[in-house]
Protein backbone atom coordinates (compact mmCIF):
# COMPACT_ATOMS: atom_id res chain seq x y z
CA UNK A 1 0.00 0.00 0.00
CA UNK A 2 2.58 3.03 0.92
CA UNK A 3 4.31 1.90 -2.41
CA UNK A 4 1.31 2.66 -4.52
CA UNK A 5 0.54 5.73 -2.28
CA UNK A 6 3.52 7.05 -3.51
CA UNK A 7 2.93 6.85 -6.56
CA UNK A 8 -0.72 7.99 -6.86
CA UNK A 9 -2.45 11.16 -8.10
CA UNK A 10 -5.85 10.66 -7.57
CA UNK A 11 -8.64 10.21 -5.01
CA UNK A 12 -7.80 6.62 -3.14
CA UNK A 13 -10.23 4.26 -1.97
CA UNK A 14 -9.18 0.98 -1.02
CA UNK A 15 -11.99 -1.89 -0.15
CA UNK A 16 -11.85 -5.49 0.50
CA UNK A 17 -9.82 -7.76 3.03
CA UNK A 18 -7.09 -6.45 4.77
CA UNK A 19 -6.80 -9.59 6.96
CA UNK A 20 -6.39 -7.41 10.09
CA UNK A 21 -8.33 -5.80 12.84
CA UNK A 22 -7.52 -2.33 13.35
CA UNK A 23 -8.47 -2.49 17.87
CA UNK A 24 -8.49 -5.28 19.97
CA UNK A 25 -12.60 -4.89 19.55
CA UNK A 26 -12.92 -5.58 16.69
CA UNK A 27 -11.76 -9.51 17.64
CA UNK A 28 -13.70 -12.25 19.41
CA UNK A 29 -13.14 -15.46 20.61
CA UNK A 30 -9.38 -17.15 19.47
CA UNK A 31 -6.30 -16.18 20.31
CA UNK A 32 -6.31 -12.00 21.28
CA UNK A 33 -4.49 -10.43 18.37
CA UNK A 34 -0.84 -9.22 18.59
CA UNK A 35 -0.47 -5.77 19.50
CA UNK A 36 2.02 -4.52 17.05
CA UNK A 37 0.13 -6.42 14.25
CA UNK A 38 -2.28 -3.86 14.68
CA UNK A 39 -0.23 -1.12 15.77
CA UNK A 40 1.66 -2.23 12.09
CA UNK A 41 -1.55 -2.16 10.47
CA UNK A 42 -2.81 1.43 11.40
CA UNK A 43 0.55 2.47 10.82
CA UNK A 44 0.16 1.71 7.57
CA UNK A 45 -3.05 3.40 6.95
CA UNK A 46 -1.29 6.59 8.33
CA UNK A 47 1.51 6.37 6.10
CA UNK A 48 -0.78 6.09 2.87
CA UNK A 49 -3.36 9.36 4.46
CA UNK A 50 -6.43 6.31 4.52
CA UNK A 51 -8.96 7.09 6.99
CA UNK A 52 -11.56 3.59 8.35
CA UNK A 53 -14.85 4.86 6.67
CA UNK A 54 -17.01 2.96 9.08
CA UNK A 55 -19.78 0.65 8.30
CA UNK A 56 -23.65 0.05 9.08
CA UNK A 57 -24.75 -3.51 10.21
CA UNK A 58 -22.90 -6.15 11.71
CA UNK A 59 -18.88 -5.24 12.76
CA UNK A 60 -18.03 -8.50 12.43
CA UNK A 61 -17.19 -9.03 8.77
CA UNK A 62 -15.31 -12.33 8.62
CA UNK A 63 -16.44 -15.49 10.83
CA UNK A 64 -14.88 -19.16 10.79
CA UNK A 65 -17.23 -22.16 9.54
CA UNK A 66 -17.04 -24.13 13.40
CA UNK A 67 -20.25 -24.50 14.90
CA UNK A 68 -19.12 -25.29 18.56
CA UNK A 69 -19.20 -21.88 20.24
CA UNK A 70 -15.98 -22.82 22.67
CA UNK A 71 -13.99 -22.25 19.04
CA UNK A 72 -16.42 -19.82 17.54
CA UNK A 73 -13.77 -16.51 15.81
CA UNK A 74 -15.30 -13.20 14.35
CA UNK A 75 -13.25 -10.41 13.36
CA UNK A 76 -13.55 -7.14 11.28
CA UNK A 77 -11.09 -8.19 8.60
CA UNK A 78 -12.98 -6.66 5.77
CA UNK A 79 -13.50 -2.28 5.44
CA UNK A 80 -13.73 0.55 3.10
CA UNK A 81 -10.43 2.96 3.76
CA UNK A 82 -9.98 6.03 1.54
CA UNK A 83 -8.50 9.52 1.74
CA UNK A 84 -9.25 12.96 2.47
CA UNK A 85 -9.56 14.26 -1.04
CA UNK A 86 -12.09 11.27 -1.95
CA UNK A 87 -14.16 11.82 1.34
CA UNK A 88 -14.40 14.92 0.11
CA UNK A 89 -15.51 14.24 -3.16
CA UNK A 90 -18.16 11.86 -2.23
CA UNK A 91 -18.77 13.73 1.02
CA UNK A 92 -22.60 11.45 1.20
CA UNK A 93 -21.34 7.94 1.01
CA UNK A 94 -22.15 5.14 3.30
CA UNK A 95 -20.29 1.69 3.71
CA UNK A 96 -22.67 -0.94 4.43
CA UNK A 97 -21.58 -4.78 5.61
CA UNK A 98 -23.85 -6.80 3.21
CA UNK A 99 -25.46 -10.41 4.09
CA UNK A 100 -22.54 -13.40 3.22
CA UNK A 101 -24.28 -15.74 0.99
CA UNK A 102 -21.63 -18.46 -0.11
CA UNK A 103 -18.55 -16.83 1.69
CA UNK A 104 -17.56 -16.52 5.54
CA UNK A 105 -16.70 -12.66 4.53
CA UNK A 106 -19.32 -10.10 4.43
CA UNK A 107 -19.64 -8.59 1.01
CA UNK A 108 -18.36 -4.54 1.65
CA UNK A 109 -20.58 -2.21 -0.12
CA UNK A 110 -19.75 1.63 -0.19
CA UNK A 111 -22.68 3.38 -1.68
CA UNK A 112 -22.04 7.33 -2.86
CA UNK A 113 -24.65 10.09 -3.21
CA UNK A 114 -27.48 10.77 -5.28
CA UNK A 115 -25.32 12.74 -7.90
CA UNK A 116 -22.85 10.22 -8.35
CA UNK A 117 -25.57 8.05 -9.48
CA UNK A 118 -25.52 9.64 -12.67
CA UNK A 119 -24.57 6.08 -14.60
CA UNK A 120 -27.86 4.28 -13.45
CA UNK A 121 -30.36 4.21 -16.42
CA UNK A 122 -33.64 4.29 -16.60
CA UNK A 123 -35.48 1.05 -15.62
CA UNK A 124 -32.85 0.73 -12.67
CA UNK A 125 -29.78 -0.72 -14.32
CA UNK A 126 -26.67 0.57 -13.12
CA UNK A 127 -23.72 0.56 -16.18
CA UNK A 128 -21.20 -1.89 -15.71
CA UNK A 129 -17.98 -2.90 -18.20
CA UNK A 130 -17.21 -5.65 -19.43
CA UNK A 131 -13.87 -6.85 -19.89
CA UNK A 132 -14.91 -8.71 -22.83
CA UNK A 133 -15.66 -5.82 -24.62
CA UNK A 134 -12.04 -4.70 -25.37
CA UNK A 135 -12.08 -8.04 -27.82
CA UNK A 136 -14.80 -6.26 -29.98
CA UNK A 137 -13.99 -5.33 -33.37
CA UNK A 138 -15.19 -1.38 -33.14
CA UNK A 139 -14.71 -1.03 -29.50
CA UNK A 140 -11.79 1.32 -29.62
CA UNK A 141 -14.29 3.82 -31.95
CA UNK A 142 -17.13 3.69 -29.63
CA UNK A 143 -15.01 4.27 -26.75
CA UNK A 144 -13.12 7.06 -28.77
CA UNK A 145 -16.35 8.54 -30.11
CA UNK A 146 -18.43 9.03 -26.68
CA UNK A 147 -15.34 10.26 -24.82
CA UNK A 148 -14.97 13.22 -27.40
CA UNK A 149 -18.93 13.88 -26.95
CA UNK A 150 -18.61 14.10 -22.84
CA UNK A 151 -15.36 16.11 -23.62
CA UNK A 152 -17.09 18.53 -25.98
CA UNK A 153 -20.12 18.91 -23.70
CA UNK A 154 -18.00 19.79 -20.65
CA UNK A 155 -15.81 21.49 -22.97
CA UNK A 156 -12.68 20.45 -20.23
CA UNK A 157 -9.87 18.46 -20.78
CA UNK A 158 -9.25 14.80 -20.30
CA UNK A 159 -8.36 15.17 -16.78
CA UNK A 160 -11.68 17.02 -16.35
CA UNK A 161 -13.50 14.44 -17.28
CA UNK A 162 -12.07 11.63 -14.91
Amino acid sequence: MRTLSASRRRLWLCVGDFNEVLLGYEKEGGQPKAQGCMDRFREALDDCSLTDLGFIRDPFTWRNNCHNSDNYIRECLDRAVADDAWCSRFSNFRVINGDPRHSDHRPIIVEVNEEMRSNVRPGGKAFRFEAGWIQEEHCKTIVENAWNLTIGVRAGSVIEAV
